[in-house]
């Protein structure tokens, strides 16, 4: 991890810049980046370690007054970034003290967003696969130590090593040394594998490095991680997907008290107050986007709830187990596993000690579907957040002062993800007084990125339909070129459209279509070898070769 300044920030965010691995990473983290840099405070106020002795402790961290502060955070931070729509709940011990909606939730009617109203959670929904797992666990039917393979004999990892030695916690925590291909990071949105294809491609993923050595971001083996424990119950493999559902319901969503939350793609059928999905496209111009299934990877973050839902979710995880209601869902020792710190998220480098230092942290791991960061004040905030087409959310809580917090918006994570941390940051400062300069310096970060892609926008002009019509048509993996009557250009992959426009260096530029890909350079070319077939090259992408015209 490099260091994060206020004077880099400009360069971390700029569309341009950055690889489609750091964007998935940053925001299925919550913005790793932006969350570590997110709590710098340097002379802030400190608390004392572990908390405030019983007789200090305030009788309500979550005050009337502090809310009135942090509502008014809210709603300048929704101006500062632009978000339509955001769903806010705070919770202390086992009461949601609030939770409320701000702006809308769809943009056409200018409907508003409520505390029930549904937002796809994304990644947050990865503690929910692993703690569906640790009931498994409870039920003697999994271990956290158990090899993948005594679940499922046909199992393989990439080596007949790891294929004899991955066990099931290491599916869910990130340090399996375990990689995924570059372009897998956007065919995960398109919803065309299934369960078993989401298994058997385990084998076939590159690996970056020995075990429990290095920290990398992996969806696929959290998705099968969602999968074993039907496995283990003997489902049929072509039943995995809706076993996983199921599941869920009845062992999380229902006793929690989760009237709002499904696993899908589309929060339309489950009733009338739902989100729409939206991003920003490269002249700035808010635009909706379709809901993308993900399904063969529903366990990684195909997971859709209310403000309402996850408010009850992080009282049942601070009361390790337990409903507000007092019904006991899983074992405090195999939930407290799922909070077990695993592989750093810190290197040993000056720069990254240096950056944890400024951020008053001390240590930060991963766990299973958690980042357990550690202030130097020995005070820890386990937090995750998720992003996915349309839509940014986060959750923290502080165990010991049991106090937590959720953000749930409907706007692509490549800018939401900066508001969540700027929402968080404003409430830790208010909470403990760290944190205290970090929403000011995400606002200018902000500012930046939108100026470079004012730029880069400028760069653009209207596609010349002569030159790319013996481009046109249908290429590998999914991808297919059309170009319309009035002579725009469009990129096609499952029900996404994305709109091209022609940039001043010859390539293609996407003007919206996801935080993925918008921005992303785009460029035809004819293979001589293969006698003279269009190839398309998407940046950040495998080339894909063009098929047939129809």
């Amino acid at each position: 991890m490099t260091k994060v300044t206020s004077a880099s920030r400009a360069s971390t965010l700029d569309p341009r810049s950055l690889s489609r691995r750091r964007l998935l990473r940053r925001a299925g983290l919550g913005g790793l980046g932006l969350a570590l840099g997110g709590l710098v405070a340097p002379g802030a106020r400190r608390a004392l370690a572990g908390g405030l002795p019983a007789a200090q402790r305030p009788a309500q961290w979550l005050t009337p007054s502090l809310l009135q502060d942090f509502e008014a955070d809210v709603r300048a931070a929704m101006g500062t970034f632009d978000i339509p729509g955001v769903a806010i709940a705070l919770v202390e011990g086992d009461q949601v003290v609030s939770v409320r909606g701000f702006g809308v939730r769809e943009v056409n009617s200018q409907a508003p967003v409520t505390e029930r109203t549904r937002f796809r959670i994304g990644s947050n929904g990865k503690s929910m696969t692993s703690l569906l797992a640790a009931t498994f666990v409870d039920e003697g039917i999994l271990a956290w130590n158990q090899p993948v393979i005594d679940v499922w004999p046909d199992f393989r990892a990439p080596t007949d090593d790891l294929t004899r030695s991955l066990h099931v916690r290491d599916l869910m925590g990130m340090g399996s040394g375990i990689g995924e291909s570059p372009t897998l990071e956007f065919y995960f949105y398109s919803g065309l594998a299934s369960a078993l294809d989401t298994l058997r491609s385990i084998a076939f993923l590159p690996l970056i490095a020995p075990p429990n050595t290095r920290f990398f971001y992996n969806n696929t083996l959290v998705a099968a991680a969602g999968f074993l424990g039907p496995i283990a119950q003997q489902t049929p493999l072509t039943e995995l997907m809706p076993a996983y559902n199921r599941l869920l319901q009845h062992r999380l969503f229902d006793p929690v008290g989760m009237a709002d939350a499904a696993v899908g793609a589309d929060p339309r059928p489950l009733g009338s107050d739902w989100s729409g999905s939206y991003t920003r496209d490269l002249f700035d111009r808010l635009e909706p986007l379709p809901f993308v299934s993900i399904d063969g990877y529903a366990p990684a973050g195909a997971h859709i709830a209310s403000a309402t839902d996850m408010a009850r979710y992080l009282i049942m995880q601070m009361n390790g187990g337990v409903t507000a209601q007092g019904q006991r869902i899983v074992s405090a020792a195999a939930l407290a596993e799922t909070h077990r710190p695993g592989i750093s998220l810190l290197s040993d480098s000056p720069e990254a000690r240096a950056a944890a230092a400024e951020a008053d942290t001390t240590a930060m791991h991963y766990d299973l579907g958690w980042v357990d960061q550690t202030f130097r004040d020995g005070r820890h905030m386990l937090w995750h957040s998720g992003g996915i087409d349309g839509a940014g959310s986060l959750m923290a809580f502080f165990p010991a002062e049991r106090v937590g917090f959720v953000s749930l918006t409907n706007l692509d994570p490549g800018i939401s993800g900066a508001f969540n941390s700027s929402l968080q940051s404003s409430l830790v400062s208010r909470l403990f007084g760290l944190s205290t300069k970090q929403p000011a310096l995400l606002a200018t970060a902000h500012a930046t990125q939108r100026a470079q892609q004012a730029e880069l926008a400028g760069e653009t002009r209207p596609v010349n339909p002569a030159e790319v019509a013996s481009y046109v048509g249908r290429y590998a993996t999914g991808f297919g070129v059309r170009l319309d009557r009035d002579g725009t250009l469009w990129l096609d992959h499952d029900i996404r459209s994305m709109p091209l426009l022609a940039h001043a260096d010859g390539g293609y530029i996407v003007v919206f279509g996801g935080w993925l890909i918008r921005g992303r350079r785009v460029r035809f070319a004819t293979d001589p070898e293969s006698h003279n077939q269009p190839v398309m090259t998407i940046e950040g992408f495998e080339s894909v070769r063009w098929l047939t015209r129809s």
